[in-house]
């Protein structure tokens, strides 16, 4: 089905469209800047990744502290870079997308409404979801095919990814478009459950407002969205150093942090430090962990202020923590299993029982039952998912990464001493890498707005 759709795109751009008369030589010129975005940004992530692995190993030094600050440095110096060929060329590229009708809500932008830095922006790592009508969807995808410079994957019904055609393994223009469908004309709920890229909550909340029953019983919808979203994976797929692993790694981090913080209802401070009692989670000098400091490191995960490389060094076993993640999810669905059912009927019996109290009109008990069945049918649709099932069911106990990712994070044993200078110039090779992607950012606003934090410092002191 996939397959053939993007063939009918294919088809319909090459008889709809020529690039002599659909494109000027500055969209061309932009197209060509996005492809070389990728494929700078593709080489930026290998350095990134190479550099980590040798501050883990100890290459620079076995100490701790010096490991974290080192990374500190490393990752700054690559926001920095990655923020500033968004805003030098990708981000030209979404204001082109938003011209052809794409909608793009606040907090995925490098600059905050006045100039500044949007310091949660995560450089190379900051995705772009945009929405589309139906139409205008349409008309993205044959203008994007007719460039010959990008491909449309449909990962679900009423969601497609735009990736570059530059052949790199990891592609770093993907900008995800889901289908403004609030009325599934287009998109069935099924589909729309199983779409990793949809949050049924928020689209509800659209048609019909803040919920006014029980918060919990929505609480537990968004709950089951953000465990959806975060998937099943498999440690090793979430720990190794490549692009697609960084991402599925934050992906789990931020589900988990979002389950926490939008199901108060059902997941608390003592659950969470149960969790972690009974898993063997400590930091890195075997001292206790504590429920708050657990829920700091996935926000700062969530946030782009801490790798997972960095993670590693400040708890006992990445493993460990991953584990602490997945129970935490897989208890809190769990616990709406077994009452939702329970939620809805009391929500049925309040409303019944409003109504004939003369406390809300028929037309506004009408809406909340309405608002109450969608809410009820997506938490049905959810449960008899089965890639929610395996979430559900999943046997945490045994999914740890292989011993050979685990030696990837762990201090080499071998001494490295004879070789020191060769190791500092090699850091400054990579520093001075760095250092002239930054400065060939335009001299402009961009680059003066990019200079202002700037403060990291070279990577090997």
């Amino acid at each position: 089905m996939n397959k053939n759709f993007i063939a009918v795109l294919i088809l319909f751009s090459v008889i709809g469209f020529s690039q002599d008369e659909s494109f000027d030589n500055e969209t061309l010129s932009m197209f060509d800047g996005v492809i070389a975005y990728d494929q700078k940004m593709n080489r930026l992530n290998d350095l990134v990744a190479n550099r980590e692995q040798a501050i883990l190993r100890g290459d620079y030094g076995h100490s701790k502290e010096k490991k974290k600050a080192m990374l500190k440095k490393l990752h700054q110096r690559a926001k920095i870079s990655g923020t500033g060929r968004t805003l030098q060329t990708r981000q030209h590229f979404v204001e082109y997308l938003q011209s052809l009708g794409g909608e793009m809500g606040e907090g995925k932008l490098p600059l905050n409404r006045d100039g500044s830095i949007n310091e949660n922006f995560k450089g190379r790592f900051s995705d772009y979801d945009l929405q589309c009508k139906p139409v205008n969807c349409k008309k993205v995808q044959a203008r994007l095919l007719a460039s010959g410079k990008f491909e449309l994957r449909e990962t679900n019904p009423g969601t497609f990814d735009i990736v570059a055609k530059s052949g790199g393994n990891n592609d770093m223009v993907k900008i995800t478009f889901n289908v403004d469908d609030p009325d599934g004309k287009k998109v069935t709920r099924s589909e729309k459950i199983n779409n990793v890229e949809t949050y049924t909550a928020v689209q509800i909340k659209q048609k019909y407002g803040d919920y006014q029953g029980n918060k919990s019983y929505e609480e537990a919808l968004k709950a089951k969205e953000h465990a959806f979203k975060g998937g099943a994976k498999k440690n090793n797929d979430l720990i190794c150093f490549s692009h697609a692993c960084d991402e599925a790694f934050n992906t789990s981090t931020k589900t988990a942090h979002k389950l926490i913080k939008d199901a108060p209802s059902f997941v608390d401070n003592y659950d969470i430090q149960q969790i972690i009692d009974d898993a063997g989670l400590k930091k890195d000098d075997g001292s206790p962990i504590s429920s708050k400091e657990y829920k700091k490191l996935l926000e700062d995960s969530y946030s782009g202020k801490l790798k997972k490389s960095t993670i590693a060094l400040e708890v006992n076993d990445l493993d460990t923590f991953l584990q602490v993640r997945n129970k935490i999810v897989k208890q809190t669905i769990n616990k709406i299993e077994t009452i939702q059912t329970e939620l809805y009927n009391g929500e049925k019996t309040q409303l019944d029982s409003d109504l004939k109290a003369g406390k809300i009109s028929q037309d506004e008990f009408n809406k909340r039952t309405n608002h109450l069945n969608e809410i009820n049918q997506n938490l049905n649709e959810y449960s008899k998912n089965t890639n929610y099932q395996e979430i559900k069911n999943a046997n945490i106990d045994a999914n740890s990464s292989s011993q050979s990712i685990k030696n990837l994070y762990k201090s080499s044993s071998t001494p490295r001493t004879s070789n020191a200078d060769s190791l500092v110039a090699k850091g400054k090779r990579i520093n001075d890498k760095l250092t002239s992607q930054m400065a060939d950012i335009d001299s402009g606003l961009t680059g003066k707005r990019m200079k202002i934090v700037d403060k990291a410092g070279m990577l090997v002191s």
